[in-house]
């Protein structure tokens, strides 16, 4: 075994559960709350690394033990190309379709594995949100603001003219309307 993923629903690992795994060489831990028995890693690796959340019984465990330690990022710290791509009213919930996202080490982010993506407001013209939660070995979550542009802009024209037929009468006439 050279690789444990501990899901958020193991509570405990008990006493020498890995004793003497030679080559253990990561442990991923997802809860915050996991506890470890008495020499649970005796005999591992001597490069074994703990991945955990930064205060985490996982990572007390590691620095009690002198266990070499890593923390999952936050996506807080990601950052993000693609949310100046011009999108426009449509009257359905826009999305931003060429977004692309980095972790801190510049490395690209996978959706669907290391994040996932929601939006608000995103359905009128305006500003709208783009809010990217962390997955697997990623936490926290970062907000991005878009713009929706009115359907008619464009970099020559902040308004549009619209037909307008007065319902108490057939005069009609056109209106000017900014984006």
């Amino acid at each position: 075994i050279k690789k444990i993923v501990l899901g958020k629903n193991i509570d405990t690992v008990g006493t020498a559960a890995f004793f003497r795994c030679e080559n253990l060489e990561k442990v991923v831990v997802y809860s915050k709350d996991t506890r470890f028995g008495a020499n649970c890693f005796y005999g591992a690796d001597e490069n074994l690394v703990i991945k955990c959340l930064e205060g985490s019984e996982a990572d007390l465990y590691a620095q009690k033990n002198n266990i070499k330690v890593e923390y999952f990022e936050s996506v807080a710290d990601s950052s993000c190309k693609g949310t100046d791509e011009k999108v426009y009213y449509t009257g359905s919930p826009v999305k931003l379709s060429n977004l692309r996202v980095y972790n801190s080490k510049n490395q690209f982010m996978r959706l669907g594995v290391d994040y996932v993506v929601s939006y608000e407001n995103n359905t009128e013209i305006g500003t709208a949100k783009l809010i990217i939660t962390g997955r697997g070995e990623y936490v926290g979550t970062k907000e991005v603001e878009f713009e929706i542009l009115c359907p008619y802009h464009s970099e020559e024209h902040a308004c549009y003219t619209e037909q307008v037929i007065y319902p108490d009468c057939e005069a009609g006439g056109y209106i000017v309307k900014d984006c």
